[in-house]
């Protein structure tokens, strides 16, 4: 069904990503790549607000992974927390085959995390990839949307 999703959507690459703590792989659509100037991937906690502010450049699924994994041990998280990934300086896009795996890790995190919504904040513009990976998070029934305003991003993941 993911898979189907996946084929179905025209686009090559993926602007949702939570996670960098490993070596990148050049994407294949990247002849330019360069791990050098690759932003590792970071998050900080705003318990005030109760969201864990992502940022940094596009990741892997395994990177996501041991990401979330950190998260969910992460003493100052607490169940009911929204996320914000801020991808507006991001330029490393992953492959739309890794969409797949993305998606397939937060799946599994979700219920672990307690998660209340996501939201990706990418340039201004229309971003098919952005739409990419909120249908497919649709289809998981994962409260996730794209958005090219913060504000409008913060606003969304804000509601009960």
């Amino acid at each position: 069904n993911l898979q189907r999703r996946v084929q179905q959507c025209a686009c090559p690459f993926i602007l949702l990503s939570l996670t960098h703590t490993q070596p990148r792989r050049a994407p294949p659509e990247s002849a330019e790549y360069d791990d050098a100037l690759a932003m590792p991937l970071t998050y900080r906690i705003d318990p005030a607000q109760r969201i864990v502010i992502i940022t940094g450049d596009y990741a892997e699924p395994a990177e996501w992974r041991t990401l979330l994994g950190a998260l969910a041990t992460d003493p100052g998280y607490r169940h009911g927390f929204s996320f914000i990934r801020d991808l507006r300086s991001s330029e490393h896009p992953v492959s739309a085959e890794a969409v797949v795996g993305i998606i397939a890790v937060v799946r599994a995190y979700w219920p672990k995390l307690g998660a209340h919504r996501a939201a990706i904040v990418t340039r201004p513009g229309v971003d098919m990839p952005a739409v990419m990976a909120e249908a497919l998070a649709d289809d998981e029934d994962i409260p996730l949307r794209a958005f090219t305003s913060y504000a409008d991003a913060l606003d969304w993941v804000r509601e009960e």
